[in-house]
């Protein structure tokens, strides 16, 4: 019984006073440990410290650059009557990694914060028929190839074509829409030769 003497003197001045958070905080200290009772108070507090604060936000402004819509309004021109153009589409809308566990989590973080400039889907069933990124300049850095060499293997995988293009001031619907047939012709015959 001396054993829980102290303990049993603390939590009845404790509660005495009416201090019943403190009184909380050492029996929590008490079963889970100090560290785990003080990680568990910080989680706390940080959640409700966020769920009250106002945050200000402002407009990013139009949703592609002049180059974007140029090409877009290019691609509106050469899309068949049947197909729909979207812009800025999240490529973990497009691919789910097939994978379990914490594969899964790893194969998924790679995509969940990246997007496409442009995806042609077929109006009545939203299947996706191709997807299309612009290239400008920033693509040659580093970082930007190894993106699009994630996104060529993740969409190769996936089995959904996907094609780069190259900035320009201008456009040539004949070759956009030369570019698209031949990405769409060499993925059907790449289908036809991978086994499902």
């Amino acid at each position: 019984m001396d054993l829980f003497a102290p303990f049993t003197w603390a939590l009845t001045l404790i509660l005495k006073f009416m201090m019943w958070p403190l009184a909380l905080f050492i029996i929590l200290a008490m079963i889970l440990g100090k560290d785990k009772t003080l990680r568990l108070l910080k989680l706390l507090i940080g959640r409700s410290s966020t769920q009250h604060v106002e945050l200000n936000y402002i407009s990013k402004g139009p949703l592609m650059s002049a180059a974007e819509q140029h090409f877009y309004n290019t691609l509106l021109n050469i899309a068949p009557a049947d197909n729909q153009v979207m812009s800025k589409v999240r490529v973990a809308d497009l691919l789910e990694p097939n994978e379990k566990g914490k594969r899964y989590q790893i194969a998924f973080n790679k995509i969940c914060s990246k997007h496409i400039d442009f995806v042609v889907v077929n109006k009545e069933t939203m299947d996706v028929v191709i997807c299309i990124e612009l290239n400008d300049k920033s693509h040659k850095r580093k970082d930007r190839k190894q993106r699009d060499q994630l996104l060529t293997d993740a969409f190769e995988k996936a089995q959904i074509p996907l094609l780069f293009i190259p900035v320009k001031r201008s456009y040539s619907e004949q070759d956009i829409s030369n570019l698209i047939n031949e990405k769409l012709a060499l993925n059907i015959t790449h289908e036809e030769a991978v086994p499902n």
